[in-house]
């Protein structure tokens, strides 16, 4: 599912690291079969994207 989260509003977004690109993907999970992709993030920015 991911690790690390924040809260965007009322709504938990979770954070998945890809290794080889060193990007962060921000998403939510909007019921059972719906993934919504918040942002793709520079994982070595050094800060979190304004959700």
């Amino acid at each position: 599912m991911g690790n690390g989260t924040e809260w965007c509003g009322a709504r938990q977004v979770w954070r998945c690291l890809m290794p080889k690109t060193k990007k962060h993907v921000y998403y939510r999970l909007d019921g059972d079969d719906v993934v919504r992709i918040m942002a793709v993030w520079g994982a070595i920015r050094g800060r979190d994207p304004k959700l």
